[in-house]
């Protein structure tokens, strides 16, 4: 089985990751590094930059009967893959996890990444170095709430809002645990994955600040909520109200308008 571990950018998409790595390896599921031919070569783990129904069989293939594999992308998802993923569903080789977060938190911790990488020796107004500004933020991430939408809206995805993986990571691994079907942890188990993904983790921590969009002054507040797509309803329906069938609502709606440009 290979588990999608989908994340819109900066919102604690790696810390899911390797919470879900960690749970996996704690019951012994070895999370070992896919040829290059099926994820990104050069990349230290299994990261995959988009994702085709070729790729996504190619990812099936390369993982043996036995093993359960945990695969991160922030890629779109093209209605032939979703198509593909439901059948991997079905088929119990697929399992699909998608962490997400308030966008004006995204903004702010892009800021953040931008003067981290403005700081690198070498590194130059390229990538997170080129956001200096709010606005600039706000450009950099304008389609996260679209792709996000796509990936939630896929039926049996488990939801991780980054306020629960971040600062309430215990009922998290439960879900996980449940998710993929590998039994529950242990007290010592859990302690051991919580010291491993939090204390000695690589999961590219910035703040951590619980509720970070408290720090924009109003005008910036509405700035961002005018300006990212969708921002509004995602803030108001999913971070507010935690009405997590606003995924698919939205995406209906999408799919509609497409079939009817179409």
């Amino acid at each position: 089985m290979i588990v999608l571990c989908y994340g819109m950018l900066k919102s604690g998409s790696t810390l899911a990751f390797e919470l879900c790595k960690a749970v996996l390896e704690a019951k012994g599921l070895v999370q070992r590094r896919l040829p290059d031919e099926v994820v990104r070569a050069g990349h230290a783990g299994n990261f995959i930059g988009k994702l085709l129904p070729e790729q996504l069989l190619g990812l099936q293939a390369a993982v043996g009967p036995d093993e359960i594999i945990a695969i991160k992308t922030h890629a779109p998802l093209p209605l032939e893959t979703r198509a593909a993923i439901l059948a991997g569903q079905a088929q119990g080789a697929i399992r699909l996890q998608v962490s997400f977060r308030d966008p004006r938190e995204i903004c702010l911790s892009l800021l953040d990444a931008g003067a981290r990488a403005r700081g690198r020796e070498g590194s130059g107004a390229q990538g997170f170095g080129a956001i200096h500004t709010l606005e600039q933020a706000a450009r950099f991430i304008e389609n996260q709430i679209r792709h996000c939408v796509s990936w939630a809206a896929v039926s049996d995805a488990l939801l991780l809002p980054y306020n629960e993986v971040a600062f309430d990571p215990d009922p998290v691994i439960t879900r996980l645990c449940a998710d993929l079907g590998i039994g529950m942890l242990d007290q010592l188990e859990r302690e051991a994955v919580r010291d491993r993904v939090f204390n000695r983790g690589h999961t590219l921590r910035n703040k951590a600040v619980k509720d970070r969009h408290r720090e924009l002054t109003e005008p910036q507040n509405q700035f961002l909520l005018d300006t990212i797509p969708d921002a509004r309803p995602f803030v108001e329906q999913v971070c507010e109200r935690q009405d997590y069938t606003w995924f698919a609502r939205r995406w209906r709606q999408e799919v509609s308008a497409l079939e009817f440009v179409q």
